[in-house]
């Protein structure tokens, strides 16, 4: 078999770019590009020939052949041989062989090469998913990150949003939790909130009405911001606590930690309203509560480590804690150290 002419350690250096690039494996990329050599080759020997190519993956050394089956008869004269012609250059070929003989090198033309382009990219692109696919596929009901990449959407854009951001866009989401630990997709039953694709940059939340429900505030790159409010129907009980420091001008004690004692369970919240991109939360922690119709007590730890604990009573109301005003409360393992929803 002839060597072709290339840059053996640019076709390596190309390999070995892709498949770190699109975490494939290597021979995957190099079976691309065979594949896409053969292809151009076939554009100078016709479409019906038979044509292998070959990398070798130490040394980069490209060869072409032309494989060809042995026949008594020949039906196709690109891809079959007679056995006297075989024998001249292969002796031992036998009816129903196949023979392999070089080929010379080739100076592949401009459409040649931009075929045998398409062919890499469409081959990478399939390992690519494939890979994904693996990676992902036992995964069904876990919570994943993801890069956004522009494409062809069809789904509904937002109102306000120009056509170069539109290819961007994507459907918010929205998830329930279950109460045992886990969340369920509720999406398709709020069109209002994931009906129509956007460019989603920040998800503020908070009770704007203060009737209990929390309210959510959407913003986008190149679109209005759109606010939510709550309207689904009343499930149980709630508690708006805002922590305060009065000694710091009465500002929000940010970095508080908050719990509510009722009915044998206990509720965790932290005064943080930082969790998204460029936006601040409302800064009272809300506690959904359920069926509990009387609160026992309430602990706050504050930003300086001190324990407080406060009177607890009727759910459904909003209440204003100022540090200083608790009873001192004795420090507890199980006191509240990271944040969380419940």
């Amino acid at each position: 078999m002839a060597t072709v002419s290339a840059n053996k350690l640019e076709l390596l250096q190309i390999a070995d770019a892709v498949a770190r690039e699109k975490a494939i494996d290597r021979k995957i990329v190099l079976g691309a590009m065979e594949d896409a050599i053969a292809k151009a080759a076939r554009s100078r020997y016709g479409s019906e020939t038979d044509v292998h190519a070959e990398i070798d993956p130490k040394s980069g050394e490209l060869h072409l052949s032309r494989h060809m089956q042995v026949v008594d008869a020949v039906e196709n004269p690109a891809s079959q041989i007679t056995l006297d012609d075989a024998r001249r250059h292969h002796p031992a070929a036998q009816v129903g062989d196949t023979i392999s003989d070089k080929l010379p090198p080739l100076e592949y033309g401009r459409i040649a090469a931009q075929s045998a382009k398409q062919v890499i990219v469409q081959k990478v692109r399939e390992a690519e998913r494939d890979r994904q696919f693996d990676e992902f596929k036992d995964r069904v009901g876990t919570i994943v990150n993801g890069l956004v990449k522009r494409g062809e959407r069809k789904e509904p854009i937002a109102p306000g949003i120009p056509p170069f951001w539109a290819a961007y866009a994507q459907r918010s989401q929205l998830f329930a939790n279950d109460g045992n630990g886990h969340f369920r997709d509720i999406s398709g039953a709020n069109p209002a909130f994931c009906g129509r694709a956007i460019v989603g940059r920040s998800l503020v939340y908070g009770d704007i009405d203060n009737d209990g429900a929390v309210d959510l505030l959407v913003t986008s790159t190149g679109g209005p911001a759109q606010l939510f409010r709550n309207i689904a129907p009343r499930r149980g009980h709630w508690l708006s606590i805002r922590a305060i420091e009065p000694a710091l001008g009465g500002r929000d004690a940010y970095g508080a930690e908050i719990s509510v004692q009722a009915g044998g369970r206990r509720w965790q919240q932290w005064s943080h309203p930082a969790s998204s991109y460029l936006c601040s939360h409302d800064p009272r922690a809300h506690f959904g509560l359920g069926p509990v119709a009387e609160i026992d007590s309430i602990e706050v730890r504050w930003p300086d480590g001190v324990l407080e604990s406060f009177a607890g009573g009727a759910p459904d109301r909003i209440l204003v804690l100022a540090k200083g005003a608790g009873r001192a409360a004795p420090s507890s393992s199980d006191a509240l150290t990271t944040p969380g929803k419940r």
